[in-house]
């Protein structure tokens, strides 16, 4: 319960343009029962001579700086660092294209669906008869690879 002397207090901080957590610090209060007790007093009609959209707009501002202090000496090394200017840039290879294959409309049920080429306007597939899968035994070992307790297994397995 706000006592009178706490709402007197309130209303003359809140005036001053402190916000509602800083009154409840100060009043040991919680920033919701300072902010409720205000709404409360605009809604039976006072006025308080506080403009409360810039005080807001100019404790916006300084919040903002602090942390914006904050995460620049936080950060000061990563953001003191440029990078280099002449990266070489490396060019990804192209890939050889591959002749042959079917057109979609050509796949059977078994055969491999693994895509060939598709640069151009028509996507080819394998076509090779499936083994696992939707692929080739070919395609197969490049798509999957067996999990790592799998892979440790039969690299034991082989070392034998």
């Amino acid at each position: 319960m706000i006592t009178a002397d706490q709402k007197d207090k309130i209303i003359e901080m809140w005036e001053q343009g402190m916000s509602g957590s800083q009154i409840g610090d100060n009043l040991n209060l919680t920033r919701n029962s300072v902010i409720g007790f205000v709404n409360r007093l605009k809604r039976s009609g006072h006025v308080f001579k506080r403009d409360e959209k810039d005080q807001h707009k100019k404790r916006v501002i300084e919040e903002r700086k602090i942390r914006e202090e904050k995460f620049a000496q936080k950060n000061k090394e990563i953001i003191s660092t440029t990078p280099p200017k002449n990266i070489p840039v490396e060019k990804i290879p192209v890939l050889p294209t591959r002749f042959g294959g079917i057109e979609l409309v050509d796949l059977k049920r078994t055969s491999c669906r693994f895509i060939i080429s598709g640069e151009d306007s028509v996507t080819r597939y394998c076509g090779d008869e499936q083994n696992r899968g939707a692929y080739c035994e070919y395609h197969y070992k490049i798509c999957y690879y067996p999990a790592r307790g799998n892979l440790e297994k039969l690299v034991s397995s082989h070392s034998r």
